[in-house]
């Protein structure tokens, strides 16, 4: 009796799933695919370039920007220490919430603030 022979586990065989040829963790948005598909025109390269395409959309995602930033970060964002930075919330240069014991300094008062600060004169 004649067999095939096995594809190995590293193989990219048509006979696999996305899931197998792409890595234990990866969901692919097509599970299955079917057995001997064409490997072009509209077959495992375009579903790939979907993927990838909504790869993009997930990063895009992930970078929106927070409304809101922790005491810390607001002093990391405007390069201030803790005395400036409670000076400028005391004055209402720039707003805060309050959730629990956290304070949350708001990133659009923050932007209004260095907006509002004078251009720095070239040095000559």
């Amino acid at each position: 009796m004649c067999s095939a022979p096995r594809a190995s586990p590293k193989s990219t065989s048509s006979n696999m799933t996305e899931s197998e040829t792409m890595g234990a963790g990866y969901q692919a948005r097509v599970d299955v695919e079917r057995p001997n598909a064409p490997t072009t025109g509209g077959g495992v390269l375009a579903r790939r370039a979907d993927d990838a395409r909504a790869d993009d959309d997930a990063r895009a995602i992930v970078a929106l920007r927070p409304r809101v930033v922790s005491a810390k970060e607001a002093m990391r964002y405007l390069a201030i220490g803790e005395t400036k930075l409670h000076e400028l919330l005391n004055a209402g240069r720039i707003q805060a919430k309050k959730s629990g014991n956290r304070l949350l300094i708001t990133v659009e008062s923050l932007d209004a603030y260095i907006d509002s600060l004078p251009n720095a004169d070239r040095a000559s």
